[in-house]
């Protein structure tokens, strides 16, 4: 249960990371600026600036290339527009593919969020921007690890392979990460592994208050483990979903269900399908549904409900 309910916290960007320049007047400055009649291209050097609409672009040298509309910008590069900074060694800017690429260290910023990756293309019409090798996106405690990344501001996507995602005393695991930023919905497919080293935090923060009894706070601070072919978590109404052999173990504890839903503001847990409950003196509780309550304290099986306990001897 604090496994679901500690993953009631990611984050994704939800705005587009590059867009086509509005449309205005390009300025070009810089200390020296060359241009080449022959290849009608544009050479500066030095505190270079390149305006082009509504995108502020910095480096050490530029070519622009008339005919072609491209910019090829080199040394520590930065690129402004809106809220949105990139910064590269190498930055290109193909205004009439309408294609951008950044390549040496890049550094995506906006709203809080930081992603770097070996390399980052933007595909301006589209709306669409690819994030390849050692990808890694960071927001507050929250990062996410993936080889690559796809986002799709038109569609309101976002797609990544293998991910891994951590937050200080939790990873988790999945082959397939969809976020859908417009709902506020985070898929995570395949082999879903999430390993929790303790719920001490969520006292901390005030989620949940500090257990009574020396069995339960002991509970609270031993490491956790879920694991479950999907998970999906709605961000505004604080659930989440996980489906398909799903198990937590726990101190010798563990869990096993079909499915499981955690509604954070009901701070309700509902286990349904062949629930299996086995606690570290060899009782079990079998049922179809089981629902825990944190707010209640309550346990409450129903549908085809078996219960086996240990005897121990009278003395």
């Amino acid at each position: 249960m604090l496994l679901l309910l500690l993953l009631l916290t990611p984050t994704a960007a939800k705005g587009q990371a590059l867009q086509m320049p509005t449309a205005g007047q390009g300025r070009l400055r810089a200390d020296h600026v060359r241009y080449d009649a022959r290849d009608k291209a544009y050479l500066a050097e030095g505190d270079v600036r390149l305006t082009l609409g509504d995108v502020e672009v910095r480096a050490q040298r530029l070519r622009l290339e008339h005919e072609s509309q491209t910019a090829y910008v080199f040394g520590e590069v930065t690129v402004r527009q809106g809220d949105t900074t990139l910064s590269a060694r190498t930055v290109t800017y193909d205004l009439t593919r309408k294609m951008a690429r950044a390549l040496g260290d890049p550094l995506l910023s906006q709203g809080g969020i930081t992603v770097r990756a070996d390399r980052m293309e933007f595909d301006l019409e589209r709306r669409r921007t690819f994030f390849y090798g050692a990808v890694r996106i960071a927001h507050k405690d929250v990062t996410v690890n993936a080889a690559e990344m796809r986002y799709d501001a038109a569609a309101g996507e976002a797609v990544a392979p293998d991910v891994v995602v951590t937050q200080p005393g939790r990873i988790v695991r999945a082959h397939r990460l969809r976020y859908l930023p417009q709902s506020g919905r985070l898929e995570l497919d395949g082999g879903v592994v999430v390993e929790q080293e303790s719920g001490e935090h969520l006292v901390q923060e005030g989620v949940i208050e500090s257990p009574r009894d020396d069995e339960a706070q002991r509970l609270l601070a031993s490491r956790a483990t879920l694991t479950c072919d999907r998970l999906i978590i709605l961000i505004e109404e604080r659930t989440a979903r996980a489906e398909g052999n799903l198990t937590v173990k726990q101190q010798g504890r563990s869990a096993s269900a079909s499915a499981a839903v955690y509604a954070d503001r009901e701070r309700r847990l509902t286990m349904t399908g062949d629930v299996v409950l086995l606690d570290r003196d060899g009782s079990r509780l079998r049922a179809d549904v089981v629902v825990l309550s944190l707010a209640d304290e309550t346990v409450e099986a129903t549908g085809n409900v078996v219960t086996e306990f240990a005897l121990k001897p009278g003395r």
